[in-house]
């Protein structure tokens, strides 16, 4: 009996070897190992493919005028920065009406007895920058002109906590405005932030005309289509 286990024991292991290292892994398992690591593969060769190269604008060159700048200098300035960006900005000057401050009034007084009366108060108020001004048919007072509007206003609370209401406007000037023309690639409009010339400035870009810049004259072909064209052709 003791030998009988002992070969059946013996039969068991000999079954057990030859499956594991003799007998070949069914192809139920072979597709199954196969449908694990595709994934993987796949994914493996998208990370190694090179991405598509992004096509340059197809949209044709533009010309851009960058402004107002405050001064020739300030535009001089620009330029320099755009030239050093690779591009050829010309410049141009002309009439405008430029922005001084805000302008802070008491206005419709009817006389100047009360214009008077009136700057007193203010001055004892604290607003000591306080002008008559006549104002056809009545006058006013001028408590300031200020680029900066919390300056403005503090001056308006001022006038108002004496007793008098205000006006604010735009205190404007005849002078000159100065852009940058140039012609952008793609009719993009470079960067601005450089070219501000202080932080009351405000620069902007906006098309215009190409006239008498490179984008007047037709744009350049191919090279060699250009030069089957200019070749003599045999009658």
């Amino acid at each position: 009996m003791r030998n009988l286990v002992l070969v059946l024991v013996l039969a068991n292991l000999l079954v057990l070897a030859w499956q594991r290292w003799i007998v070949p892994p069914p192809a139920a398992d072979a597709l199954a190992l196969q449908a694990v690591r595709e994934p993987e593969l796949v994914l493996l060769k998208a990370a190694m493919a090179p991405e598509p190269a992004v096509a340059a604008s197809s949209r044709p060159a533009a010309c851009i005028r960058i402004g107002p700048f405050a001064s020739a200098e300030a535009a001089a300035n620009g330029a320099a920065v755009l030239s050093a960006r690779g591009l050829d900005p010309s410049s141009q000057v002309e009439a405008a009406e430029v922005w001084v401050g805000n302008w802070v009034q008491v206005v419709d007084l009817p006389d100047r007895q009360a214009a008077v009366k009136a700057r007193e108060a203010l001055v004892a108020a604290g607003v000591q920058d306080a002008y008559v001004v006549q104002d056809s048919p009545g006058y006013k007072i001028s408590l300031g002109v200020f680029r900066d509007l919390a300056r403005a206003e503090r001056v308006a609370r001022l006038a108002r906590g004496a007793g008098y209401p205000v006006e604010t406007t735009d205190r404007v000037r005849a002078g000159e405005e100065h852009w940058l023309v140039l012609l952008a690639p793609g009719g993009a409009a470079p960067g601005l932030q450089e070219l501000a010339s202080g932080a009351d400035r405000i620069l902007r870009s906006e098309p215009v005309a190409c006239v008498g810049l490179p984008a007047d004259s037709k744009e350049p072909g191919d090279p060699l289509e250009s030069a089957a064209a200019a070749a003599t052709v045999p009658e």
